[in-house]
């Protein structure tokens, strides 16, 4: 019998036809790539054969043996990445054969097509449906189980490069279905969160801390997809969010985590430059890895735990670093040893313990971050008249040296607030503070990576920039504490993003 509504029908027919491709389109690649796809594919077959309304029984059986045949294909070539593709294509054919017979039963045979009918992508009908939608008329939107009456202003809301736009020119694609007489638009696909949506489009106002605390994690990532599906990039910039596409894949994330992890990050100046819009695209990287570290970096808000991981792990995660120009893992512990002069305790309490003058340099064993801003914080336990300088010097400065501090490294004098330091600068005494840091004051030696730059912070109060252009990425920085009369005392804490 001919039911040209039998929405399921064609639903399953592209679902077929799809699968059909990807599997052909699959030789000589890795199952890995496509996951997503393929999880989307699984849901999508799902979700149609639970809505299948055609009135014959015998159509009904054969709709879900297809359905349930396509879902054997996909479990064992996921089972299978490196089984017979083109004995799954054959598969395919033969299921492709089957849903050409339902479609003549369901009269959607293309010479059978007409103003009552479904048309969809696969049909040669390529035309404008409708030459101008008046921006009063009214459409339909098809999902299963749910459907919206929209007028055709509130869809271009969605701006031009949206499926919406697109679909109001007569462009269809492979996963939406056209009915001309009805001005019916379906989609095979769950609807329950487009109500949100659609609420963006009549320009009401979504809050996003309302939705994370009504919604699930799983409606949350569904209202991601859906809007991501129909180009309706808006709404995430009203939730504060920002979509990412790596390696095709899309991954939300919110905005301010983002400008968190620093100013000078790859995804920060990703969404700061005019020249690109969401969703902002990350080609040639691994999505899986840009999840598993880069994502949980962000949305954690916090540095991970350097014991959490393997060795591969670490490899991989300082390749996410590079790239992405920002710090993934916990820094690692500062830490110095006892020298000529001072002692250091488990809890990086340095002081000094013989000799008068600047013969205590204590220089950290850990070598600083290459990479990022970052911070460590030295607090005055015990001075008699603040005669302590503290900085950053190379890798290469002799911790014997006396008067260290005109010969190599940069230095903040607590005494006088001056700037001591070797080349390429040479201050000999530059005026830089205007006060003295005295016992139970503290001051924050922030260290830029990215530009080069060494900023002093007293008791949390900028003091700027001391230092520009002064080192280089590669460059092998250690803290370093000096101290001039015995008995002045400071302590270390450990370094922290900045």
């Amino acid at each position: 019998k001919k039911n040209p509504n039998c929405f399921s029908s064609v639903c399953v027919m592209d679902l077929v036809r799809t699968l059909g491709d990807r599997l052909s389109q699959r030789v000589g690649t890795t199952l890995k790539t496509n996951s997503c796809q393929w999880t989307e594919l699984n849901e999508r077959i799902r979700l149609a054969s639970q809505h299948m309304d055609a009135d014959n029984a015998e159509l009904v059986a054969e709709l879900k043996g297809v359905v349930l045949d396509a879902m054997d294909v996909l479990r064992w070539e996921k089972g299978n990445p490196t089984g017979n593709y083109q004995q799954n294509v054959k598969h395919i054919s033969a299921l492709n054969d089957r849903v050409t017979k339902i479609g003549v039963l369901c009269g959607l045979n293309e010479e059978n097509i007409g103003d009552d009918e479904w048309v969809t992508a696969q049909t040669n009908d390529h035309r404008r449906f409708r030459e101008d939608f008046p921006s009063h008329a009214r459409v339909t939107l098809q999902f299963l189980g749910n459907a919206f009456e929209v007028s055709v202003s509130t869809l271009l809301n969605a701006g031009e490069e949206s499926l919406f736009n697109s679909l109001l020119q007569g462009k269809l694609d492979s996963t939406v279905h056209y009915n001309k007489g009805t001005d019916t638009y379906c989609f095979d696909m769950d609807g329950r969160m487009f109500s949100y949506v659609l609420s963006f489009l009549q320009g009401k106002s979504l809050n996003s801390t309302a939705m994370h605390a009504t919604l699930s994690p799983v409606e949350i990532n569904q209202l991601h997809q859906d809007a991501a599906f129909f180009g309706v990039w808006g709404l995430f910039q009203q939730l504060g969010e920002i979509p990412f596409k790596v390696g095709g894949r899309l991954f939300v994330l919110n905005k301010s985590a983002v400008k968190a992890c620093g100013k000078t990050s790859y995804l920060a100046t990703l969404i700061d430059d005019p020249r690109f819009k969401p969703p902002y695209m990350i080609d040639g990287r691994d999505p899986d890895t840009f999840e598993r570290f880069v994502v949980q970096r962000v949305r954690s808000n916090a540095l991970l735990p350097i014991e959490k991981f393997t060795d591969e792990d670490k490899a991989m995660i300082a390749e996410e670093e590079n790239f992405y120009r920002m710090n993934i893992l916990a820094f690692p512990p500062l830490m110095f040893e006892s020298g000529n002069n001072c002692s250091v305790s488990k809890a990086n309490l340095i002081t000094k313990t013989n000799g008068h003058g600047w013969t205590a340099n204590c220089i950290s064993l850990t070598t600083l971050p290459s990479r990022g801003r970052f911070k460590f914080r030295v607090t005055v336990k015990a001075t008699s008249l603040s005669h302590i300088l503290i900085g950053i010097a190379p890798s290469t400065a002799n911790p014997n040296e006396i008067n260290l501090h005109k010969e190599s490294g940069f230095y903040y004098y607590l005494y006088s607030g001056s700037l001591y330091s070797g080349p390429p600068v040479s201050y000999n005494g530059k005026l830089f503070g205007d006060r003295k840091v005295t016992a139970g004051e503290w001051v924050d030696v922030v260290v830029d990576r990215e530009v080069g730059s060494l900023t002093f912070s007293i008791n949390g109060e900028d003091r700027g920039i001391a230092y520009k252009n002064i080192f280089s990425k590669n460059d092998d920085l250690r803290a370093c504490i000096m101290l001039f009369n015995v008995n002045d005392a400071v302590k270390v804490d450990q370094i922290e993003s900045a």
